[in-house]
């Protein structure tokens, strides 16, 4: 049985596969070499050293290797730790939702979630477009299904993607049944399909990162190809709705400030743009502020991204004397952090 980091307590014996996430070489202050590491799994990170047979193990593996370790748990200023008694690569088969950080949610109820928007399409050329990626095609399903939405800021997790996109279509569906001036079949299509071109842009065997195509072309233009290649193996088509759906995806990030290759056209492309970044503005400022609150902390750390702080304990405002009870908030400096900034997407 695998034994998970969070797991351990202090004088555990350790011997469990491991992903190196950072690895230094440092001198004690009797100038002896030892190796500091940060090893993960999915469960946590921890700090680990080698004390030991540096130079043996100084060039034997790299960072984001697997390696299996064997050592003892210690505790050191209150945080468990790892002294590593040996350690040696890892080359058996690896699945990586063991050791990248993964989705909270219920992967099988996103999935169930996720086909019965596809189901619910009536217009029946954007149905077989739909079938052609999450039903026809196994394998991009299950990449689709295991992806991260990116490597950092929102849903940067295994299953992200999936949960993003399921994110998006219940907007879609909800402001569709809002706005009848809407086509609810071609908006509830570009959520499904707005981001299909993070299966390739991403990698995320050994670490979350960019693939070169990734890095190159980008997903915007990976998922507009993989459109229309899906689209082609579908008889009469027509090609007046393959270029709207193109079009969802080409401009889905809003602007060329943010990447986006055309700026949104239709009424729906402008809906999709601020469904999309709604979802993932919701889901980074939730984790950052999940991250930044602790007992007693009213306000979040300085978030660079957003360049604002977050009130990430509301009950406290009294007690602060932010809000005094029975009347309004007092007068206060204007906070630096207090003006009208561009609106950043976390695409």
């Amino acid at each position: 049985m695998k034994q998970y980091l969070a797991d351990l307590r202090e004088h555990d014996q350790v011997a469990t596969v491991v992903q190196v996430v950072r690895k230094s070489v440092a001198r004690s202050r009797k100038d002896k070499e030892y190796i500091t590491l940060k090893i993960r799994d999915k469960s946590a990170e921890m700090t680990a050293h080698i004390w030991d047979n540096v130079a043996a193990y100084r060039d034997l593996f790299a960072e984001n290797d697997y390696v299996f370790l064997r050592g003892r748990v210690v505790s050191y200023q209150g945080n468990l730790q790892v002294n590593v008694a040996s350690l040696e690569p890892f080359t058996g088969a690896v699945d990586p939702r063991d050791f990248l950080p993964q989705t909270g949610e219920n992967v099988a109820n996103l999935q169930l979630e996720l086909q019965a928007a596809v189901a619910e399409v009536k217009d029946k050329w954007l149905s077989r477009l739909l079938h052609r990626f999450f039903a026809k095609d196994e394998e991009f399903y299950r990449r689709f299904c295991l992806a991260p939405a990116a490597k950092a800021m929102h849903h940067a997790y295994l299953g992200g993607l999936l949960e993003h996109t399921v994110g998006v279509v219940r907007l879609a569906q909800r402001v569709g049944g809002l706005y009848p001036q809407l086509d609810q079949d071609l908006l509830v299509t570009g959520a499904l399909l707005h981001d299909v071109g993070k299966v390739e842009e991403l990698s995320y065997d050994l670490a979350i990162d960019y693939t070169p195509r990734g890095r190159l072309l980008g997903h915007i233009v990976i998922g507009a190809e993989m459109v229309r290649q899906q689209a082609a193996r579908i008889s009469g088509f027509p090609e007046h709705q393959l270029l709207l759906v193109e079009h969802l995806l080409l401009s889905h990030h809003g602007d060329y400030q943010w990447g986006s290759p055309k700026r949104p056209k239709t009424l729906e492309a402008f809906v999709l743009h601020y469904l999309d970044d709604l979802d993932a503005k919701i889901n980074t400022i939730t984790g950052f502020c999940r991250a930044s609150r602790q007992e007693g902390t009213l306000w979040s750390d300085y978030n660079r991204v957003l360049e604002r702080f977050f009130l990430v304990n509301s009950d406290l405002l009294a007690a602060a004397g932010e809000v005094p009870e029975g009347g309004e908030a007092s007068p206060a400096a204007k906070p630096d952090d207090d003006r009208l900034p561009g609106s950043q997407p976390l695409f």
